[in-house]
């Protein structure tokens, strides 16, 4: 009986093969063909990744061979050859199926796919494929470079042609161009256009597509008149074309495509502090009529173009404006994993540019090659590497005439104050000296390390206390040297990172911004800074560094680091000065808020080391940053003047000593010309005295080291050198003058934007998750259009802007 049964069963398989052989057999070309262009590029796109006989057969069904589509899966046969109705497959993939929606995970299928598989079951699903693929072949036939060959090929990857306008005979509805193709489709239909509206719908409907707006009463009537006569109609576009509601309208919708946000959202959600000026910079483009391309270049790289497109008028650059929109993204608080809010608003980013301007999702390839478009992952992180390049910034808008106002006339001035002031403190040193042997006040209320005159308070101490003065000045001689001794072990500590600004190679690795910054040298020692208001003639005497705030406070500064990675526990230090409002901060992988562990520090008008805690961010990446009041990329403070200084930056290992709180403001006193040890208190404060003018001299002639410049600046703020403008009648009126010059500077217009600094290369993350990274990607545009990596060591947005209106491209101008 069995016997019988397996006789049966396979003469019934050898009948169903038969069957099949003679069906395949008796297939057309044209059937065949049909199979070959319609359905099976489906079936390899959307199916055979789950359903195959090599690897992958979910449901136990394989759809790479015909004897596998025909025998079905686990739910029986899925295709009836000629019957529709009575094959699930197209159930399926109409998405009629609860629970069996195919392709997994995707969208249905386009409609016309869809009739092409109904209409191929219908003429008895021919299909030639009468043995299953190897692994290699169904790798190849499912790689990448197989769907992008395909993909490339669509309608909407093919560069933009002029076409041929159809023709329409007995056309006496509209003879424009687009009408044309619209007229030939309605008769294809059998329909017919409407009748003209009547003059005053037209007007009202012009109005409100044009501007937004219903016309008055009066506008009514009169344009509704003037359509019935020759070239009225476009009379009234031209007329409405040149409305400021143009541009009002239409930015509305613009704004809409780059997400417009006036804050950034999260916890205490901050403002994008002028963010509103890029809606303004888009009403006036379009009422200007600016070209859709150089729209495009100054949205993705405004800040960069050679030739920028400057508004007279308004004395400001537009084109960096355009950039803002990078900005508008959302940012958490705090967040405790940096990388991965970077790699969020970057995302953002891809999302928002990749719709607006080529009118596809890329977002999609973070995770995998794009499901539908002709977008790899590799695509994907192409892009994504270019944002992630720039960091959060902001940048002043207004034109260079106004940035630089009276910036020469304002340094040709500074030696001259320099030279008058040091005249007069010169002349006075004899009655300091006088101050010094009679007025007790000067040592005996002197007992912070930091003043000036602390030497001369602990040598009278030891005098009255029975010492002799050559007693006395050789304990202070010796706590010197020890001083001096600390210092030098301390500068010469192994370090992580260490950048001293009197060094022009530290600075060249660090990235400036704005015109507080344009010197590419560090200032000398001896630099300074004319106070703006009040009864002083200087701010400061500095030693060597970086300063914004040479010339003016007004002037826009940001300074930062290059990218530094954190590999164990370290501290970040730094000796700085500035205003309150001027701040510090390192930056975790671009986050450019503050919060729980992403703490800022305000500055001093003194100089000072701070300690900023980098332990929590081991393994991650960081930068130092230094800003002025305006000039934050979030945190912005409406301070017009603002300012920092700084000497050294430098990251400890945690827990070691700090650096020495160094007092070098007392070498001046022990490098005096005069080397004999003083014998009486007339010869010590003969060697105060001294080593001041030696000081002041050495400021006027350009050669004044650090000390000194300290030295001078203590004693300038501590009484002992008169920094009142009375201090001399010359002195007094260049001040005077300065400050009227200074005052005339405008504050500069500030806009959030990128920062450019330099290239960073981009790895592919696997699956999307950034803690699982891959191969890096460079930076270029997409395949399908053009695979060449950018040959640039900046971001490449440049680049990208090109390739946007490159002339193969159809994607932006689609």
């Amino acid at each position: 009986m069995r016997s019988q049964s397996v006789l049966f069963l396979m003469s019934l398989l050898l009948a169903l093969q038969a069957e099949q052989c003679c069906v395949a057999e008796s297939f057309t070309d044209k059937q065949l063909e049909f199979f070959e262009n319609r359905i099976r590029p489906v079936l390899i796109e959307q199916c055979y990744s789950c359903h195959n006989s090599s690897k992958t057969a979910d449901g136990s069904l394989e759809l790479d061979h015909r004897a596998g589509l025909l025998k079905g899966g686990d739910g029986g046969m899925i295709v009836v050859p000629g019957d529709p109705k009575a094959s699930r497959l197209l159930s399926i993939i109409r998405h009629e199926v609860p629970g069996m929606k195919m392709p997994q995970g995707g969208a249905k299928l386009d409609r016309t796919v869809i009739e092409d598989f109904e209409k191929w079951i219908a003429m008895g699903a021919p299909d030639p494929r009468d043995q299953p693929p190897t692994i290699e072949e169904i790798e190849k036939a499912t790689s990448w470079e197989a769907v992008l060959l395909k993909r490339k090929q669509w309608w909407s990857l093919q560069p933009i042609q002029n076409v041929e306008l159809p023709r329409v005979n007995e056309n006496g509805w509209s003879n424009h161009p687009v009408d044309r193709f619209i007229l030939e489709k309605l008769r294809a239909k059998q329909l017919q256009p409407n009748e003209s509206a009547d003059a005053r719908t037209l007007v009202r409907r012009l109005f409100f597509a044009l501007i937004g707006l219903p016309p008055t009463a009066e506008e009514s009537d009169r344009w509704a008149d003037s359509l019935l006569k020759t070239n009225g109609f476009s009379e009234l576009v031209e007329h409405l074309l040149a409305s400021v509601h143009f541009g009002e309208r239409w930015a509305r919708h613009w704004m809409d495509w780059t997400r417009y946000a006036d804050s950034h959202g999260s916890e205490g959600d901050p403002d994008i502090e002028n963010g509103w000026l890029y809606r303004d910079y888009l009403i006036r483009a379009l009422n200007a009529d600016v070209p859709y391309d150089q729209l495009v270049r100054e949205h993705v790289a405004g800040d960069l173009l050679g030739n920028p497109r400057l508004n007279a008028r308004l004395g400001i650059n537009e084109s960096l404006i355009g950039t803002a929109h990078w900005r508008m993204v959302f940012h958490g608080f705090s967040p405790t994993d940096a990388l991965d809010e970077k790699t969020r608003f970057i995302d953002d980013q891809v999302n928002v540019f990749s719709k607006a301007f080529l009118g596809l999702t890329v977002s999609c390839a973070r995770c995998h090659d794009h499901k539908f478009d002709a977008i790899s992952q590799n695509d994907y992180y192409a892009l994504a590497g270019i944002l992630s390049s720039c960091r959060p910034g902001r940048s002043a808008i207004d034109v260079a005439e106004k940035l630089d106002l009276n910036r020469d006339r304002l340094a040709a001035m500074k030696p001259q104050i320099k030279n008058a002031v040091s005249k007069s403190w010169i002349s006075s040193l004899p009655r300091l000296r006088d101050r010094l042997l009679v007025e007790d006040d000067l040592w005996k209320k002197t007992d912070s390390t930091d003043q000036v005159l602390k030497p001369w308070s602990l040598l009278r101490k030891d005098v009255s206390n029975g010492a002799s003065v050559t007693e006395a000045w050789q304990k202070l001689t010796k706590t010197w040297t020890l001083e001096r001794e600390t210092r030098a072990a301390d500068a010469s500590r192994k370090s992580l990172q260490r950048w001293r600004f009197q060094d022009s190679n530290d600075l060249a690795a660090w990235h400036r911004t704005g015109g507080g910054l344009n010197n590419e040298k560090p200032a000398s020692a001896g630099e300074f800074a004319v106070a703006s208001k009040g009864s002083s003639v200087l701010l400061g005497i500095y030693p060597s560094g970086v300063y914004s705030h040479r010339l003016s406070a007004k002037h826009p500064a940001r300074l930062t680091s290059s990218d530094i990675r954190i590999d164990g526990e370290f501290d970040l230090w730094l000796r700085v000065i500035g205003d309150g409002a001027a701040s510090t901060r390192f930056v975790v992988h671009d986050y450019p808020r503050r919060g729980v562990v992403f703490p800022t520090n305000d500055l001093k008008n003194q100089w000072q080391w701070i300690k900023l805690d980098l332990s929590y961010w081991d393994g991650d990446q960081i930068h130092v940053e230094l800003t002025t009041a305006m000039d934050a990329p979030v945190l912005v403070k409406n301070e017009a003047r603002s300012w920092f200084g700084v000497r050294d930056v430098l990251i400890w290992p945690k827990g070691e000593t700090p650096p020495h709180e160094s007092l070098e403001m007392m070498d001046p006193w022990f490098e005096s010309t005069e080397s004999l040890v003083p014998s009486s208190l007339d010869e010590a404060a003969k060697r105060l005295v001294t080593s001041i003018e030696t000081a002041i001299q050495a400021w006027q002639a350009n050669t004044i080291s650090d000390s000194q410049a300290i030295f001078l600046d203590s004693c300038m703020h501590q009484g002992l050198l008169d920094n009142d403008l009375g201090v001399s009648m010359d002195a007094s009126e260049l001040v005077k003058e300065y400050r009227r010059l200074e005052e005339e500077i405008p504050v500069a217009t500030r806009v959030p934007t990128l920062e450019e600094t330099v290239g960073r290369t981009q790895a592919l993350y696997i699956r999307g998750d950034h803690k699982n990274q891959g191969t890096v990607v460079p930076h270029r545009f997409l395949e399908a259009i053009d695979s060449t990596p950018y040959a640039t060591t900046q971001s490449g947005r440049l680049e990208l802007a090109e390739d946007l209106l490159r002339k193969d491209n159809p994607l932006t101008r689609r």
